[in-house]
């Protein structure tokens, strides 16, 4: 992995004390810059094969990225409950950028709350439980459903590359994320 691959996933405070909402806008911060190195390294990927995505898919594959990356937060840090909504919070509010202007708010709050909880369904119908140790059947699983939400679209066929690079960010992401919560302490009071 390059030097800046690898402080895409530092964290970008001193280990700390913080508070619930200090922890959330963390995990944000965070989520964002984990989502711009995979978004990279994708749109990268498919310019080799001169895959260029329109402005909706460039949208979709931001949108699902963000998603992949706030339910690897939740999967590393799932007792840090109300940090997490902070960064749900911040994922819905920030989410109108993604839409035209002639939606509604309160539709395209409608719409990514249910789709943010039809991603994590989805996403833990493949692992479920805490424990970071996956068989290789169900992480290809996982990676495949991610990456079919990233595309969507029917015609484009993603293989094993970009399966391996799905698998590559969330193993890199869990182990950041893992690493960070023996240096952070949260002060609920």
């Amino acid at each position: 992995m390059s030097g800046d691959i690898d402080s895409v996933f530092e964290f970008p405070v001193e280990s700390r004390n913080v508070t619930v909402d200090e922890l959330g806008d963390i995990f944000w911060d965070f989520t964002k810059r984990a989502s711009k190195s995979l978004y990279d390294q994708f749109t990268r990927q498919l310019a080799k094969g001169d895959i260029l995505l329109n402005k909706k898919g460039q949208i979709v594959l931001t949108r699902q990225l963000l998603i992949i990356n706030m339910w690897s937060v939740c999967k590393a840090w799932v007792e840090a409950e109300d940090a997490l909504e902070t960064m749900h919070q911040k994922y819905l509010h920030g989410v109108t950028l993604f839409f035209e202007n002639s939606e509604k708010p309160e539709d395209v709050w409608a719409f990514s709350k249910k789709e943010l909880m039809d991603r994590y369904k989805e996403y833990y119908s493949h692992w479920m439980n805490n424990d970071l140790n996956i068989s290789n059947e169900k992480i290809v699983g996982l990676s495949t459903t991610m990456l079919k939400e990233m595309i969507q679209h029917s015609d484009i066929q993603l293989g094993g590359k970009y399966q391996g690079m799905v698998i590559n960010h969330l193993k890199i992401v869990l182990k950041a994320l893992l690493l960070m919560k023996r240096d952070y302490v949260v002060n609920l009071g």
